[in-house]
Formats: structure tokens, C-alpha cells, sequence
């Protein structure tokens, strides 16, 4: 898994805009799904543009911190279902707010308890 986020990563934030990222955050690159990094490193790469402190990083170290919370199988399927919803607007929009809003949206339903069992048992 880790092998296919790093690829993401690299296919999707290829750009020069992210050479600026400071070391000790690519652990969280590397361990979080294309999608949602590209998400949080475009509002890193618009914050940086009018501001020069590290609130960027902390807001991209936030965002990653965040993601890692789902399981792997629930980082793939928000991952998934981000790019069916938004595959002609994938990095240059992620200022928008309809993407914002569905992201939310995916998170919010992606937290949620689920009805399925899950092979614990209550005693």
C-alpha cells in the first residue's frame, strides 16, 4: 500500500510548487493518499503566496495528520471517489469550493459507524 501512495504522490504533485516542502514532512506525504495531499498542497501553495510563515506546513502536516486517521482501505475509497466526481478539475481547482464541499462531504460519510460486522464481538 505504502508503494502505491508514494506513486500517487509522485504522478500528481510532479510539479515544481512542491520542492518548497520541507523534509520532515514527507513522512506524511508518503504515508497519505494522492488525492488528499494534492488537496491540502495546493491550499499550502496558495497560503504560501500570501504569507511566508509556517502556518503552510502546519496546515499541510494538518491535513495529512487528518487523512491517516482512515483506514487504508477508507483512504483509497475517498481517494476513488474524489476522482470520479472531480477527474477534469484534479489539481488546478482545489481552491474550489464544490471540491472543498465534497471532500467533506466523502469525510463525513467515511466516519460514520458502520452497520456491517466487523468480526469483534461485544461480551
Amino acid at each position: 500500500m505504502g508503494e502505491m501512495s508514494n506513486n500517487n504522490i509522485k504522478v500528481h504533485l510532479n510539479e515544481p510548487e512542491i520542492i518548497f516542502l520541507h523534509a520532515d514532512l514527507q513522512q506524511y506525504l508518503s504515508q497519505s493518499c494522492g488525492a488528499f495531499v494534492c488537496m491540502a498542497a495546493q491550499e499550502v501553495i496558495e497560503q504560501r503566496e500570501s504569507n511566508s510563515d509556517s502556518a503552510p506546513y502546519t496546515l499541510l502536516k494538518n491535513y495529512a495528520d487528518r487523512f491517516k486517521k482512515y483506514s487504508a482501505e477508507e483512504q483509497y475509497e475517498i481517494d476513488f471517489q474524489h476522482r470520479l466526481v472531480n477527474r477534469n478539475c484534479y489539481l488546478d481547482k482545489y481552491g474550489d469550493a464544490r471540491i472543498n464541499a465534497s471532500y467533506t462531504q466523502l469525510e463525513i460519510k467515511h466516519s460514520q459507524p458502520k452497520n456491517r460486522a466487523s468480526g469483534k464481538r461485544v461480551s
